[in-house]
């Protein structure tokens, strides 16, 4: 960065007289300027060449550290320096910091580098004039992690000596416990880090503070949020004062609004070195410390610094002292939320019917990709109305998929979009498309034992020997293809063929679903009905661990288990950040068989399903939330999910007993008989989602290899751009590119709709629409207890992990509660380490509440905002009897801070990650054509048994005890023989 390869000391404003910077260097935008300056240092720069009114000062470039790091050995030491240490059962950081910065303590620096500082220090001014140092990593101010915090800065630093102990102090603070744990938890790479310094005069400031030139918390560009108090504005950004907020119109730098802050207190310039902090006066507190004109300038000049950095929205310190205001900092507003969408309405598709979000459309939490929604929602409409058909006893006449599809299309559809996200529709009654069997009404109402037995037996045996394994079949023809050398129509016609098998594999899932859900129901109401006071809930009596969920965190556990009989193993797990996992493991021999038994794991669990938009990646295409649990569980030594899972067995079997003593007679045989119906299908419900979405990593690897392609041509910016067209755009791309030429309209086609897609996340769709009663089920917004729906009893009080989705599966620490929209089976494997649930919708028969009390933990789900009011790590109390969440730490989620400060979110190395392209072979439930025959034979007889064990129980006891109609209009008896209690 400096014309001589011995000058590491760069002004950053033009009148210093100092050895200058290579023009072109100095001022682009190019990483080589990061990596040379820091952020700090290269914005700051930047602002002082375009004549921005910065304090003058230089920068000591990263060179130095370089040099500096290299001399003391530590260059080559500190991958190994920085290893965590476990402790509680987490990765400690504390004794690495100590090992690393003792070094520093014990170096001087160099005599040239001395000279250096101490000539670009006295061009500062006469005598010893006062400065802040700053510390200016390279990997720091950027737009995804901001290290805000992280490393150490020094005010009112006055003397040459002093300086050069600051500018050591900001080297040693890259090794912070804080910072080594910054970037192990984002993934950044120890040794690829290095420190430039700041020198700056420090303003002696009477109002500093932050300006944000668009609204942090909701990415609203018309708005600047500035926070303000008196004095050094280190008391704002180090979050230790409440200051004052201004919201200032952006067209007109008028302020929109203003709250007064407290301002406690102020940092102020120490007589001597650093700084001090003095109470505020009570006058101080109760006016503002900005005035109309000082904000106006403001405002104004944050504007012209966002031109000036391309129009990227920024975070800018600012001081006044006096009437001089001074710029001190700018960098792009870290994780700034896309700006909110106007005129947002949740309005149903069709007068007079009715959208709700439940069943299929709980495993579509976010806004839908447009490719999915092409696709898949068309397929389902199809699949169910097929069903319908069938049901009714008409002919489908011969139509195709896709001619069903055009005819179920828009607002006729079994399933609605409504500002991105899916609703399951209900047509109001008289629309042409809802079918109607024959004979009406009393043909829907019948209940007799053939009925039954086809739902209680023909149903499932149709899932599990026919359409489960012609659904896996169609995954195996196309995981053979090769997808490098398919022709770009075959890629598409794969997308086609997957989206719509899975679709209708999801049909029969439906259909399965609905007995487990019916017979649990059935069983639930019996204990409510007949045991109203004693407590009891079907989910104490019902086992499904045998299930391929369940048994997910146990195959993770073994491989934890594998790495743990290995201290070498265990510290390098630990030591890198969770995408480079594999990579590390595949370095060291010890390391090579777990590898093989991470592989084995995710060909069988690594299609499982976070969202079932396939836009959302999979385990197998990104496993880096997988080896991020995995490493949770290696550092969580009381983690045992075998042991965790007898136990909830052994206290099933307790409530069993209890509640078998509670019945006598004829309510013993209806308790027994319910309990029969509702366990022998419970695993149905866990094994038959499972299979949900066994198409995606294949699917996937189709639609990127598109997606590249089209890249490659000019249609596309990047290969996931593919999921924002639909398949007809899709063939026009084909088209195009076979002609050599590019589509650029749907490039940026792509782009507005994946910005669109971004905004919408931040919606929170409402259950239902229009909402079953006007102010919804909360009375009271502000109310720290919260009621939702009790699937799993128990009292709990713990610190909520809230976990959005898969990119924050690491968010999830053990002991804590699970704070989640949903869960579908691959949240599974976050339940060992929860001791209780709470979700923003769901009911006693969702895939939460199953396992939920499979672990035995208590649960409540259906709270409509949850993961809105509960901020992570908050304290929050469970009692899933009662079916409420109370907010220990305050009424709500505390407003985002607008003061900076936080972590930034790591962008997924999707790239680096090794592709596992869908399930093992050979398939399961791939049966001989023996076991097929014989099982034809078989069937009938099933079916017979199946009618006369029904048969002879309606006879006993009336349709209205039987498991499909656990409320067929009788009233149930009294218990006469209920056990007394003393």
């Amino acid at each position: 960065m400096s014309s001589s390869t011995h000058t590491h000391v760069h002004p950053f404003d033009a009148h210093f007289h100092l050895q200058p910077v290579r023009e072109p260097q100095r001022f682009s935008r190019n990483l080589d300027d990061i990596d040379a300056l820091g952020g700090k240092g290269m914005s700051l720069a930047r602002m002082a060449t375009a004549g921005f009114p910065v304090p003058p000062g230089f920068t000591i470039a990263t060179s130095a550290y370089r040099q500096f790091v290299l001399d003391i050995g530590l260059a080559e030491a500190v991958v190994d320096l920085a290893r965590p240490q476990v402790v509680g059962g987490i990765a400690s950081f504390e004794a690495a910091s100590e090992r690393v910065r003792a070094m520093f303590a014990e170096t001087p620096l160099g005599n040239e580098l001395k000279e250096e500082i101490g000539a670009a220090y006295a061009a500062l001014g006469p005598g010893e004039p006062q400065v802040a140092v700053r510390s200016s990593a390279n990997a720091e101010d950027l737009p995804d992690l901001s290290f805000a915090g992280q490393h150490d800065t020094y005010l009112n630093i006055r003397g040459v000596a002093a300086v050069i102990a600051a500018v050591r102090n900001c080297w040693a603070s890259l090794w912070t416990e804080r910072a080594i744990g910054y970037r192990h938890e984002n993934g950044i790479e120890q040794q690829s880090v290095a420190m430039g310094v700041v020198v700056q005069r420090l303003v002696d400031s009477d109002v500093s503070g932050v300006l944000f030139t668009a609204n942090p918390t909701t990415g609203d560009r018309s708005e600047m949020i500035v926070n303000a108090s008196f004095g050094l504005g280190e008391a704002i950004v180090s979050g230790e004062v409440t200051p004052d907020t201004f919201i200032v119109d952006r067209d007109t730098l008028t302020m929109k609004d203003t709250s007064l802050g407290s301002k406690e207190h102020m940092i102020v310039a120490a007589d001597g070195q650093g700084t001090r902090t003095r109470e505020s006066s009570t006058a101080e507190r109760q006016q503002l410390c900005l005035a109309a004109p000082a904000l106006e300038e403001l405002a104004r000049l944050a504007t012209d610094v966002e031109d000036h950095f391309d129009g990227v929205p920024q975070d800018i310190e600012w001081a006044f002292s006096g009437t001089e205001l001074s710029l001190l900092q700018s960098r792009p507003i870290t994780n700034l939320p896309p700006a909110p969408l106007q005129g947002v309405k949740w309005e149903v598709t069709e007068p007079g019917s009715r959208l709700e979000r439940d069943q299929v459309v709980e495993f579509m939490p976010g806004p839908l990709s447009p490719l999915f929604e092409d696709l898949y929602l068309p397929a389902l409409d199809v699949a169910y109305y097929l069903m319908r058909v069938s049901q009714g006893g008409n002919e489908v006449g011969g139509a195709t998929y896709r001619q069903l599809a055009k005819v179920l299309g828009g607002q006729h559809g079994g399933q609605s979009v409504v500002n991105g996200y899916a609703y399951r529709h209900f047509p109001p009654p008289g629309n042409p498309f809802v079918l109607r069997s024959p004979g009406g009404r009393a043909r829907r109402g019948r209940f007799n034992v053939r009925s039954v037995s086809h739902g209680y037996h023909e149903t499932p045996r149709r899932w599990r020997h026919e359409e489960l394994p012609k659904y896996l079949r169609t995954v195996e023809q196309w995981r053979q293809l090769d997808a490098t050398a398919a022709e770009d129509e075959r890629l598409l016609a794969g997308i086609r063929t997957l989206s719509w098998a899975d679709a209708h594999y999801w049909r029969f899932v439906d259909e399965v679903l609905a007995f487990p859900r019916r017979a649990d129901e059935a069983l639930q109401e019996f204990l409510a009905e007949h045991a109203p006071d004693a407590g009891f809930t079907s989910g104490m009596l019902l086992d499904g661990s045998g299930s391929p969920t369940m048994q997910a965190p146990i195959d993770l556990w073994r491989i934890v288990q594998r790495i743990q009989a290995d201290p070498k193993l265990v510290d390098l797990v630990g030591a890198v950040p969770a995408h480079r996992v594999l990579d590390a493991l595949n370095e060291c021999p010890e390391g090579e068989p777990v590898v093989r038994e991470i592989s084995r794991y995710l060909a069988r669990y690594g299609h499982q399903i976070y969202s079932l938009d396939y836009a959302e990646p999979t385990p197998s295409q990104d496993p880096t939330q997988v080896l991020s649990l995995l490493q949770i569980q290696v550092l969580d030594h009381d983690c045992d999910p075998v042991a965790q899972q007898a136990e909830t067995r052994a206290k099933r079997l307790s409530a069993l007993r209890e509640v078998s003593r509670y019945f006598r007679g004829r309510l013993w045989w209806r308790f027994r008989w319910r309990l029969f119906w509702a366990q022998h299908y419970y695993s149905n419900r866990d094994e038959s989602q499972f299979y949900l979405g066994a198409a995606w990593p294949v699917l996937q690897r189709l639609a990127l290899e598109l997606g590249q392609r089209l890249a490659t041509a000019g249609t596309l910016t990047r290969p996931d751009d593919v999921y924002y067209l639909d398949a007809n755009e899709l063939a026009q791309a084909i088209e195009a590119r076979r002609d050599d030429t590019a589509v650029p309209e749907l490039k940026r086609l792509a782009m507005k709709r994946r910005k669109l897609r971004d905004a919408r996340k931040s919606l929170s769709p409402p259950v239902t629409i229009p909402p079953p009663t006007p102010a919804s089920e909360q009375a009271d917004d502000s109310a720290n207890i919260r009621k939702g729906v009790a699937v799993s009893p128990g009292k709990v009080s713990a610190p909520a992990s809230v976990v959005l989705s898969l990119t924050d599966f690491d968010r999830m620490r053990p002991g804590n509660i699970l704070v989640c929209p949903l869960t579908t089976p691959a949240w599974t494997q976050l339940f060992p380490h929860a001791v209780g649930l709470a979700t923003d919708v769901g009911g006693i028969t969702a895939h939460g509440s199953i396992v939920a009390r499979e672990y035995g933990i208590p649960a409540v789900l259906g709270l409509g905002d949850i993961t809105q009011r509960v901020s992570n790590g908050q304290s929050i109390t469970i009692d899933g009897s009662a079916g409420t969440v109370t907010i220990e730490d305050g009424t709500a989620v505390p407003a985002p801070s607008i003061a900076r400060g936080g972590s930034g979110r790591p962008v997924s190395a999707v790239a680096e990650a090794p592709a596992f392209i869908g399930l093992a072979t050979p398939m399961p439930h791939e049966f001989s054509k023996i076991q097929r025959s014989l099982g034809l034979v078989a069937r009938p007889f099933k079916a017979a048994f199946y009618q006369t064990l029904l048969f002879f129980y309606f006879k006993l006891v009336g349709p209205g005890g039987g498991p499909a109609a656990p409320a067929a209009g009788r009233q149930p008896t009294r218990d006469r023989s209920r056990r007394q209690t003393n």
